[in-house]
């Protein structure tokens, strides 16, 4: 018996066409926590995801990052590191890809990750939404 677990009418895509389809915010009662939805389009290759959340003066104040994601549906919850957090936010996510075999050591045998995953990242879709969280 086989079994299924995707919608055979939404095809997984290559790098260059996965797209956010959603990407939401929502606070937990407890006025420091943000649940955040992310979908995506099915993917043929693990994609690499950014997602920041920015206050109204534009600070970044939460931050996560998915290492090639195994699924095209996902769901966070963050901390905000502000003491009372209020007004507007955008949250902001980046889908990215990172080809390695780009990446030529020769005398950079010893460059840090940050430096070589910097070099290599492909970029294929940035999103961004808007939330607003009322004071209490």
């Amino acid at each position: 018996m086989d079994i299924f677990f995707t919608d055979p009418d939404d095809v997984p895509v290559d790098p260059e066409k996965v797209k956010v389809r959603a990407l939401s915010a929502e606070l937990y009662p407890d006025g420091r926590r943000v649940m955040i939805n992310l979908e995506i389009s099915p993917f043929k290759f693990k994609p690499n995801v950014e997602i920041n959340i920015e206050n109204q003066e534009g600070l970044q104040i939460s931050s996560l990052s998915i290492v090639e994601s195994m699924v095209h549906k996902m769901e966070f919850t963050v901390h905000l590191r502000e003491k009372e957090p209020k007004g507007n936010y955008k949250i902001k996510a980046i889908i990215f890809y990172n080809d390695l075999d780009q990446f030529k050591l020769g005398e950079r045998e010893s460059a840090p990750a940050e430096e070589i995953l910097g070099e290599t990242r492909q970029v294929v879709e940035r999103f961004e939404s808007s939330f607003e969280i009322k004071g209490w």
